[in-house]
């Protein structure tokens, strides 16, 4: 899989057919990815996991950022069943500006690990999460910081 490399233009993420040597192929397919990022494919490649960039703010002066999973097809790899999996209202106020990243899951792909950053022309701030993932479904549990 790959996405646009230039989100502004395309905004879409690719599955390619590879050779046995991982070599990718022709595009199997194209799905739109409008404003994702941050792209894991889990340790069973069961499910892939996409941070989404909200594009309006809410009257409180925060934007979602969510978590969007989609599931991978065992025979082809083909993207299916786009679902959001988790939201996050972070602040976008003025010259403030937060993110959100998938940083990693554990081996056995029961837990995933985020990353909210914040930063101001003050300075900047941030805090790591681990989510549980139920392996069969791929849902997602309620986030625990874990660092900040």
């Amino acid at each position: 899989m790959a996405s646009d490399p230039y989100p502004a233009t395309n905004n879409r993420i690719y599955v390619y057919d590879t050779t046995g040597y991982g070599v990718p192929g022709m595009p199997l397919q194209s799905v739109t990815a409008t404003n994702e990022s941050s792209m894991f494919v889990d340790p069973t490649d069961n499910f892939l996991y996409a941070v989404n960039m909200g594009t309006h703010g809410a009257p409180n002066q925060t934007l979602p950022w969510s978590i969007y999973r989609y599931e991978v097809n065992a025979t082809n790899g083909e993207l299916t069943h786009l679902v959001n999996a988790a939201t996050y209202l972070l602040p976008a106020q003025g010259t403030n500006f937060c993110g959100l990243s998938i940083l990693a899951m554990n081996d056995k792909g029961t837990e995933i690990y985020d990353y909210e950053s914040c930063g101001t022309h003050g300075g900047s701030n941030g805090y790591y999460h681990e989510r549980t993932v139920n392996p069969q479904t791929g849902a997602l549990g309620a986030p625990e910081q874990i660092f900040a």
